[in-house]
């Protein structure tokens, strides 16, 4: 990997991730379109940032991230709201594990899962799906550029 660049703190990292619970179930994957982050701006948790300083352009490694680094928080019961079925539209899925968003009155959008249903209500979960959970990055480093520099279109 002679030529590779450095990624420092400021950079801008393109590349593609599995994410995996601590029993091996993967739970999300950039999928086809790589992902774009600049390290240090707290787009993802530190610790998955700070992993990138130091690798090349080219690098594959693995981060993995425990629930005491509460990287997504530690889970919080009081995230758990019971909310009249009347509150959600005719179109929603009423079913357990289904996923619903709703929209704050900041006009912010915060998903949670459906966790209960019972007649008149439902119980949604608004914790982050891994607080207060093990997982593991697999990350694969496509492309980088420093601060200011055009980013390469050639990638792979």
């Amino acid at each position: 990997m002679s030529g590779a660049m450095i990624i420092a703190r400021g950079d801008t990292v393109i590349f593609h991730y599995r994410l995996y619970l601590a029993d091996g179930a993967e739970v999300e994957t950039s999928g086809v379109e790589p992902v774009t982050l600049v390290v240090g701006r707290g787009e993802l948790p530190a610790s998955i940032e700070s992993s990138f300083v130091g690798k090349r352009t080219g690098e594959c490694f693995e981060v993995a991230v425990s629930a005491r680094e509460e990287a997504f928080g530690s889970y919080d019961p009081r995230n758990r709201q019971v909310l009249p079925a009347g509150e959600f539209s005719t179109t929603s899925l009423l079913e357990k594990g289904a996923l619903v968003e709703f929209e704050l009155p900041t006009g912010e959008a915060v998903a949670g899962r459906i966790i209960a249903v019972a007649d008149d209500d439902v119980t949604v979960d608004f914790n982050h799906p891994l607080s207060g959970r093990d997982f593991r990055y697999q990350i694969e480093i496509l492309a980088a550029h420093p601060p200011g520099a055009e980013q390469q279109a050639n990638y792979g």
